[in-house]
C-alpha cells in the first residue's frame, strides 16, 4: 500500500520561516541544486521509491493505520520537499558544494557512479548505537554514542555520505523520557541549535515515539560533522533515542554493504 505523500502535505522550498536554524549559505545553495538525472532512466521515481522505503523501514503500517505509524509519515510527509532537494543537492550540486558525492540514484547501486538513500542507522559509522543505558545524571552522547568520549561528532565522508535529520525516535522507552532535553551542534555558521525538549514530546505520551523538529531539519554535508547530546534526568534505564532522517551514501562507501556480508 503507498504512502500517499502528495505536494499538499510538504513544507514549500520558498517558504525560510519553517527552518530557521538551517545555515542561509548551505540552504541557498540548496536551493540551486540541478534536477534528476532523467537521460538514462528516471531518478526521481527511484527517489519516491527509496523515500517510502525508508518510512516503511520505521514503521511497516506507515500508512495512518498504528499511532507510531501515523507519526512516522507525518514527519516525513512533512519534510520530503526540502529531503528531495538536500538529496538532489549532495549528489549533483557540484557547482555548489565543495564535496558532492556526485553519483545517480539507482536500487542496484554499485561504483562510486551510484548511490542510495537508507534511514540513518548503527552502521551510518562508528561508535553509533541505537541503546544505551545512562549511568549517571547530566551531558550524555546521542550521536555519535557515550563510547566516542566528550565533544566527538559524526563526520560524513566527503565525496560519499551525507545526512539529513527531520527529528527523534524513542525505540526503547516511550512514556519514561530518560532525557529532558538534546542539543545538536554542526560545523557551520549556525553551530550550537537551541535545546530541543524532548521530554515534553515523549513523556506524557504513552505511545508518542516520535518528536519532529519543527525548526526544521539539520542538514549535514559530506565531510561535515554532527554533535547530539542530552541531558541525563533518569539514570539506569534503556534508552532508544536516535536521530530520524535520511542518509544519503555511495555504492562505494565501507558501510553500504549488508549488513551480513
Amino acid at each position: 500500500m503507498p504512502s500517499e505523500i502528495s505536494s499538499t502535505d510538504t513544507v514549500p522550498l520558498d517558504e525560510e520561516s519553517y527552518y530557521p536554524e538551517v545555515d542561509n549559505n548551505i540552504w541557498s545553495n540548496v536551493q540551486k541544486a540541478p534536477g534528476w538525472n532523467t537521460a538514462e532512466f528516471n531518478e526521481k521515481t527511484v527517489f519516491d521509491q527509496m523515500y517510502d522505503e525508508v518510512i516503511r523501514t520505521y514503521y511497516p503500517d506507515a500508512v495512518d493505520v498504528a499511532a507510531e505509524g501515523r507519526q512516522i509519515l507525518k514527519l516525513f510527509r512533512r519534510w520530503k520537499s526540502v529531503t528531495e532537494r538536500f538529496v538532489q543537492h549532495v549528489l549533483h550540486n557540484s557547482e555548489n558544494l565543495d564535496d558532492p558525492i556526485q553519483a545517480n540514484l539507482d536500487w542496484d547501486a554499485e561504483g562510486g557512479g551510484e548511490a542510495i538513500i537508507r534511514p540513518i542507522q548503527e552502521k551510518t559509522g562508528s561508535n553509533i548505537s541505537y541503546f544505551q543505558t545512562p549511568s549517571a545524571e547530566g551531558k550524555f552522547n546521542i550521536f555519535p554514542d557515550e563510547t566516542a568520549g566528550d565533544d566527538v561528532s559524526f563526520t560524513p565522508t566527503e565525496n560519499e555520505q551525507a545526512l539529513i535529520i527531520l527529528g527523534y525516535v524513542e525505540f526503547a522507552n516511550p512514556g519514561n523520557a530518560v532525557f529532558d532535553f538534546t542539543q545538536a551542534k554542526v560545523n557551520d555558521s549556525i553551530g550550537a541549535r537551541r535545546p530541543f525538549y524532548i521530554r515534553n514530546a515523549i513523556d506524557f505520551h504513552d505511545t508518542l515515539k516520535v518528536a519532529e523538529r519543527h525548526r526544521g531539519p539539520l542538514l549535514v554535508e559530506p565531510g561535515d560533522e554532527i554533535d547530539i547530546d542530552a541531558n541525563v534526568i533518569q539514570t539506569d534505564t534503556k534508552t532508544g533515542l536516535f536521530p530520524v532522517g535520511v542518509e544519503v551514501v555511495r555504492a562505494d562507501h565501507p558501510t553500504f554493504p549488508a549488513i551480513l556480508d
